[in-house]
């Protein structure tokens, strides 16, 4: 499995073209990424895999900027999937405490960096109290900031956010008394979704060398441009991150035609 996966990694870097200069007018306006790889980075470089999310925090805050440097509008990031609360109760606690610092860090500096802020989860009840209070209040006070859209998705799942619309379409029919007249389209549907504020990414970015969504908006990632790093979250550069631009300008997207 391993000799496959280093393969097809082989053959979609010899099928990249990188271009001297990024076309700035087929930039992507948002970029979604998979923050994957945070566990085998901290066992690696420090013998403890929990620290390897603290790391992963820092590259995250660095990743702003570079966004902001670019000129990308909106960034969605996969912070912390629905899945992840099947791990160890002590690396939930690790990573929701460096959730905390993260939200107050920000707090501080969103204003002053004009980014507003909106958090997305399918299973909200999960999260700690004082995360939920913390989050509401960053993106309560960062509402009006238009310099920068950072979506980050906690306690998210992608299936679940489609079956929860299934159902809130079929109560909406259940109770309405005239359900003839309520037409399903995509439009429709996608206003159901828990993340139907996130518009579609133009690019998305995996970290760590895997080579799927992993439940990161099925709905949103129907027509995105991929493109996959080698490397774990905490270990990518800047100029990774202008490759993978560099790489999305010099594609045609065709939208399925």
């Amino acid at each position: 499995m391993h000799f496959l996966k280093d393969n097809v990694l082989s053959i979609i870097k010899k099928r990249i073209s990188i271009p001297d200069k990024i076309i700035f007018n087929n930039l992507p306006k948002h970029v979604a990424v998979i923050m994957d790889g945070n566990r085998r980075y901290g066992r690696r470089k420090h013998k403890d895999a929990l620290l390897g999310h603290f790391d992963g925090a820092q590259k995250l805050c660095k990743f702003i900027s570079w966004c902001v440097e670019e000129k990308i509008e909106t960034a969605t990031v996969y912070a912390f999937s629905s899945e992840n609360w099947s791990r160890s109760v002590k690396e939930i606690d690790s990573i929701m405490n460096i959730f905390e610092k993260f939200i107050d860090t920000f707090s501080s500096e969103a204003i002053s960096k004009n980014i507003r802020f909106r958090f997305i989860s399918t299973e909200i009840d999960k999260i700690p109290d004082i995360i939920k209070l913390k989050s509401e209040n960053l993106e309560l006070v960062t509402k009006d900031c238009d310099g920068f859209f950072l979506n980050i998705c906690l306690s998210y799942g992608g299936q679940d956010d489609i079956l929860c619309a299934c159902k809130k379409i079929t109560d909406e029919i259940k109770t309405s008394k005239d359900p003839e007249n309520i037409i399903i389209t995509k439009e429709y549907f996608r206003s159901k979704l828990s993340s139907c504020d996130v518009s579609d990414p133009d690019l998305l970015i995996r970290t760590s060398g895997e080579l799927r969504i992993s439940n990161f908006l099925p709905w949103q990632l129907a027509y995105t441009e991929f493109f996959f790093i080698d490397k774990c979250w905490p270990e990518i550069t800047q100029k990774d991150f202008q490759s993978a631009i560099k790489n999305y300008s010099n594609r045609k997207r065709r939208n399925g035609l």
